[in-house]
């Protein structure tokens, strides 16, 4: 894998691929409505009435793809995986229900993954598939440039590790929280929060969504199968240790910050209903 001309660039042997980089030059399609709904894997999100969302903006995020199955989606904005545990447990999930016809955004640990799992999907749908990353981890020179903003960033990018999230505190776009962070445009890269659907959720408002709904983030009973697993077949989490500290902070953080700007986030799992500050409860 090498990275040219805005591009992840993957070869074996005669057979080549690029995956375009979402860096600054990137344009990022505008919403089409004011509302998205953000669709994740907690087992919560089949006791929503999701077949009232059919002609309404969706987002899915790892597993909730298979609700297609069952569904009908007409306005799919977009398809997000940045874990790529989840390829390594789940592949045959996004080759069965990722038909293409809208963005499939993934990390390049995800696309990685993708080569050396299924190598057809990224040949068949490289078209619509496009490369995120964490701000910390720039892999597009555009965007290193944003972690030079300090000598210890300089350092780190000098020899390739991770930024910590403290030398990106004069970043234009982002604003960070000691260990915690929102970003603006993720063109410029989006902030870590120890769960895909943040990763959506800042993508859903880098695309101009106004009103955005979350389903299916339980967190607290993360041991339960996402409901597209069974006791049998559950891939590991390491959720548990981190929803205190990282994740319920995160998504506190990325709303009260969005809502200044006046972008409204409601938060449909009974599960999770007490937990967050800034993410009010909303019964379907």
């Amino acid at each position: 894998m090498v990275v040219a001309n805005h591009s992840l660039i993957f070869t074996q042997s005669t057979q080549t691929i690029a995956l375009r980089i979402v860096n600054p030059a990137f344009v990022l399609p505008k919403a089409s409505d004011t509302t998205v709904h953000i669709l994740a894997s907690g087992p919560s999100i089949q006791t929503n009435a999701i077949d009232l969302l059919g002609c309404e903006s969706v987002i899915f995020v790892n597993g909730s793809i298979s609700l297609t199955e069952h569904y009908k989606f007409d306005k799919i904005v977009a398809y997000v995986i940045t874990d790529p545990r989840f390829i390594k447990h789940n592949c045959s999930i996004p080759l069965q229900y990722y038909q293409g016809g809208y963005p499939l955004y993934i990390s390049a640990l995800v696309a990685e993954q993708l080569w050396q799992d299924a190598p057809d999907f990224l040949v068949q749908y490289a078209d619509h598939i496009y490369i995120i990353y964490p701000v910390d981890r720039p892999i597009d020179d555009s965007l290193i440039a944003l972690q030079q903003t300090s000598l210890l960033g300089k350092i780190a990018v000098t020899f390739n590790k991770r930024t910590r999230l403290k030398h990106l505190k004069h970043s234009p776009y982002h604003t960070i929280n000691k260990k915690i962070g929102v970003s603006w445009d993720i063109r410029y890269g989006f902030v870590e929060g120890g769960t895909v659907a943040l990763v959506a959720l800042q993508l859903a408002y880098s695309l101009g969504f106004q009103m955005i709904h979350l389903y299916g983030i339980d967190l607290i009973n993360s041991q339960q199968p996402r409901f597209y697993e069974n006791q049998e077949n559950a891939a590991p989490t390491k959720l548990d240790k981190a929803i205190t500290h990282r994740i319920v902070p995160s998504f506190d953080w990325v709303a009260h910050n969005y809502q200044q700007k006046g972008v409204q986030i409601y938060n449909h799992s009974p599960i999770s209903k007490d937990l967050f500050t800034f993410i009010p409860y909303r019964a379907d």
